[in-house]
């Protein structure tokens, strides 16, 4: 019973591929290594036209085509690529800790925002305290 016989089969097999693909995607990206990164995205194509991905199954192949024309186009940027400048390292000391950089804006710059949402509504909250059910303002007592 082969992969053309059995549908089970079928299915975990390419699940197995999928899953191998978003894992060298992950290294890639952890360890800064854009050729691996540039790989992984083109065997993510076929994934992009059978899910229905349209702009992504249009626009992956010419970013990886701009990308790997970088070389000899723009060579200083490519080897600022090659030397892991599309990720950002979270700690000099260590290996395998780099991040997307939309990942890294999330968890700092963002995270900044939120503390100051958190406070406007922690601060609303305390002004709400003093409406009254329909909305009027009802007095509150001076500490």
């Amino acid at each position: 019973m082969g992969r053309s016989q059995s549908a089970t089969l079928k299915f975990w097999d390419n699940f197995m591929d999928s899953a191998h693909i978003m894992l060298r995607l992950l290294r890639a990206e952890r360890d800064a290594d854009f050729d691996l990164h540039l790989n992984a995205v083109c065997e993510t194509i076929p994934y992009f036209i059978c899910g229905g991905r349209n702009n992504y199954a249009k626009y992956t192949p010419v970013y990886v085509a701009e990308m790997r024309q970088l070389e000899t186009q723009q060579p200083d940027a490519y080897k600022q690529l090659q030397s892991g400048a599309f990720v950002v390292r979270r700690s000099p000391k260590r290996q395998f800790n780099c991040v997307p950089t939309d990942q890294a804006l999330e968890q700092t710059v963002n995270r900044g925002g939120m503390e100051v949402s958190l406070a406007l509504h922690c601060e609303k909250e305390r002004y709400c305290d003093g409406l009254s059910p329909d909305m009027s303002l009802v007095p509150m007592q001076r500490q």
